[in-house]
């Protein structure tokens, strides 16, 4: 049950809240006074900012009670904007949780050790955590490479639909990454650790006026493998979780997400972490840019087809670009103390040149006929990512 219903993720793997992991019981208390006679099982699986429960009906049925659902409590600084969570669910349908504000946890109501909390209710994301059966070795069989084939043509459907199909969307980027994606470039171009990402840095920030051809649509702030909820039968992606750093920004700003259906990180934490490609992954990648130039038919013009690659980019340089550290995100990364998040940022933005030969392809044959080599394909690590940019 547990794995089936774990849902929490984050940057880094951080030990729950520490000043709500002693409060579990009071917790449960809150959860029963909404949901009396409900089973309600601690996940375990939990992200640095919220701690998560599942409630699900109890051995006699109860038809008070929801039939399996997610309750989380999440500090006011880490709340969910509710506005965004609707957005979501309308734009990307089930593939975000329905999501609602619980109750705000006021001194009065439980006391001091609980003030300052919120908890929310939200629909249950069915499956397993991408991470949990991600493979971990460079030479996919036949049916690991058909697996993830189904997934990335998974992931183009769900980024399909937050193209704007009618009305107007949104004219500007106002969340708090956003808002400052110039001023966040050109802090990146001074202080990037090494002097080849401190010039993709500036030379991204000098086209950014091409992102004007995209729209304005929400993203998903956290597109990591333990957000990506998977079928563990059919490898059918089956939503994502964890939409608290949602926000509007270019179309196609979350691709950075799409790269780990094609690799993995080799022994992270390590002092030489190395994000590995599978064998395969360019026959993976060519499919689903042709999924999604399929859905979004506007993406086949080179000039929307350049744009979305910036898009893609300039989320790398953000989400990789700058450390976690408790939530700030205003710390760039450097070799001492974040040798993964650099690994991530010089493989995945190498990757953004396979991306555009892709995009510029217009072969017709299968993924299947040769195309790329599956047997010399070079596996692509940090240590090559600049003689392919």
């Amino acid at each position: 049950m547990e794995d089936e219903v774990s849902q929490s993720g984050s940057k880094a793997v951080y030990p729950s809240c520490d000043d709500m992991a002693s409060q579990r019981e009071k917790c449960h208390v809150i959860i029963q006074e909404h949901f009396p006679g409900a089973d309600v099982t601690f996940l375990a699986h939990q992200g640095y900012c919220s701690y998560t429960f599942f409630v699900g009906p109890a051995a006699e049925p109860n038809n008070e009670v929801p039939p399996r659902v997610i309750v989380q409590f999440r500090k006011n600084t880490f709340d969910l904007n509710i506005n965004t969570a609707a957005e979501a669910k309308s734009t990307y349908d089930h593939y975000a949780p329905d999501t609602r504000l619980l109750l705000p946890l006021s001194h009065s109501w439980y006391g001091s050790s609980v003030a300052g909390f919120r908890a929310y209710q939200m629909e249950l994301v069915e499956g397993v955590p991408y991470k949990s059966i991600a493979p971990d070795h460079v030479d996919l069989s036949e049916a690991e490479f058909k697996n993830q084939v189904k997934l990335v043509e998974g992931f183009a459907n769900f980024i399909a639909r937050g193209w704007p199909s009618l009305g107007v969307p949104q004219s500007y980027c106002d969340g708090k990454v956003g808002s400052i994606i110039p001023e966040k470039l050109k802090e990146l171009g001074q202080k990037l650790p090494s002097t080849q990402l401190r010039a993709v840095a500036n030379s991204t920030s000098k086209s950014l006026d091409s992102l004007d051809l995209l729209p304005i649509v929400l993203n998903h702030g956290d597109v990591l493998p333990s957000n990506i909820m998977v079928d563990p039968v059919t490898f059918t992606l089956v939503g994502l979780v964890d939409w608290a750093e949602a926000e509007h920004l270019p179309f196609g700003t979350c691709l950075y997400g799409f790269e780990n259906f094609l690799g993995y990180m080799a022994v992270p934490g390590s002092k030489h972490p190395e994000f590995v490609y599978y064998n395969r992954a360019p026959e993976v990648r060519l499919h689903f840019w042709r999924r999604l130039r399929s859905l979004i038919p506007t993406l086949q013009s080179s000039d929307h087809r350049d744009a979305i690659i910036l898009a893609k980019k300039i989320g790398t340089l953000l989400w990789y670009g700058f450390a976690w550290d408790d939530g700030a995100i205003d710390r760039v990364v450097n070799e001492q103390d974040d040798a993964d998040e650099l690994v991530y940022l010089e493989a995945f933005l190498a990757a953004c040149s396979d991306d555009l030969r892709c995009m510029t392809s217009h072969r017709k044959d299968s993924l299947a006929s040769g195309f790329f080599s599956t047997t010399t394909q070079q596996v692509n690590t940090a240590s090559n990512w600049t003689s392919r940019f």
